[in-house]
Parts: structure tokens; C-alpha cells; sequence
């Protein structure tokens, strides 16, 4: 194939990998991606094959940590998003026809944490989760806003909540928030710490 018209097959693919990606069969590859982002920040040891998929209300469990993943996306829908870039790359003549504008909106860390806190409890009050279940899962919340770009101040304060522990995973940083003494003791021992991680 022609070079020229090579980069329009590469972002055809591109988009069709996504929307394999975020399609409903995929959504434990997810779940594994978030929870695989906030190890590898911390530099927790593991293997692919020990994340294994929890028992509900669970999603990915590794050896004592019971991961319950959430994501936090605004008011926009990822798949509808895909199809429109995937739409737009078909009716592409060059390369330009695919460049956008790109503003992102400033917001901390600190604002992300407290939008995740305010989310968790959210959960609590929605009952979504029984007594006993909160109190043997990590949670752990993914912040993917679109066009938002992370910025001090990072610190931020903790809030107790009835989890077993929360972790916070954004595209800029990884943080545990906060953890209760049945945790694991990974999520005790950084509980606070907060890792500045960009994917290898």
C-alpha cells in the first residue's frame, strides 16, 4: 500500500482496537489496566496471571486486595466518543482533516481527590454496596475527564469512609487516600503517598 494512504489504515485501527477495548467482553482487561497502573506506580511485584477476577462484588482480586474499579468520565459516553473519531478518520481526505483544537481546563490533585471522595461516599449513601462488602473491598477510582491537565497543589486531606481502603489512579498521579487498619498492608503502609506516574 501506498505510503500516503497508510496513515489513515493505521488510525482505522487504532479506533477499531479502542472500541474493542472499551466494549462490554473487555471490561475486565480494564478493570486489570487500572489496578495494574497504581502497582506499577507504587512498584508493587506481581505477575499478570496472579490478577485474577473477584467475587462480587469484587473485580480483580490479588492475593489479599479485593478491587472494586469505578471511573469518573464526566458526562461524556467513551464509546460514543470512538465511534464519532472512528466516523471522522473514514471520511478523512489527509491527515489534517483529524487535527483539533486542544484547551485543557487546570485542575488539581487535590480537587480530583476530593471529587473521588465525594464519589465513594455517594456509593455509600446510594447503598449500593452491603456493610459487610465495603468493609472487605479497595476501592479503587480512575479520573479520566477529557482535556483536563493535572496541577499543583497535589496534597490533599483524608476523610474517613466506610471502604476498606480507596486508591485514586489520574493520568498524571497515583494515590492511596486512605485505608482502615483491616487493609492490606500494602494500602497502610503508603496511605498518604502520592506517585507522579506517566505509562513506560
Amino acid at each position: 500500500m501506498e505510503d500516503d494512504q497508510r496513515w489513515k489504515v493505521d488510525f482505522l485501527k487504532s479506533c477499531e482496537s479502542s472500541l474493542a477495548f472499551f466494549s462490554n467482553k473487555s471490561k475486565f482487561e480494564r478493570e486489570k489496566w487500572v489496578v495494574k497502573r497504581l502497582l506499577s506506580a507504587f512498584e508493587y511485584p506481581f505477575a499478570e496471571e496472579d490478577l485474577i477476577s473477584g467475587q462480587e462484588p469484587s473485580d480483580v482480586r490479588l492475593n489479599e486486595m479485593n478491587f472494586q474499579v469505578k471511573e469518573i468520565l464526566g458526562t461524556r459516553r467513551r464509546s460514543d466518543e470512538i465511534k464519532q473519531k472512528l466516523q471522522k478518520v473514514k471520511l478523512a481526505k489527509s491527515r489534517t482533516d483529524l487535527l483539533e483544537s486542544y484547551t485543557p481546563i487546570d485542575i488539581s490533585f487535590q480537587e480530583i481527590v476530593k471529587q473521588c471522595q465525594n464519589y465513594a461516599s455517594e456509593l455509600i449513601s446510594k447503598n449500593k454496596y452491603g456493610t459487610h462488602e465495603v468493609k472487605s473491598m479497595d476501592l479503587l477510582i480512575y479520573h479520566n475527564l477529557i482535556d483536563h491537565h493535572v496541577v499543583q497543589p497535589i496534597n490533599f486531606e483524608t476523610h474517613p469512609n466506610e471502604f476498606r481502603s480507596l486508591s485514586v489512579v489520574s493520568n498524571r498521579y497515583c494515590s492511596i487516600i486512605n485505608a482502615s487498619d483491616e487493609a492490606p498492608s500494602f494500602f497502610n503502609k503508603k496511605v498518604g503517598s502520592i506517585i507522579q506516574f506517566f505509562e513506560p
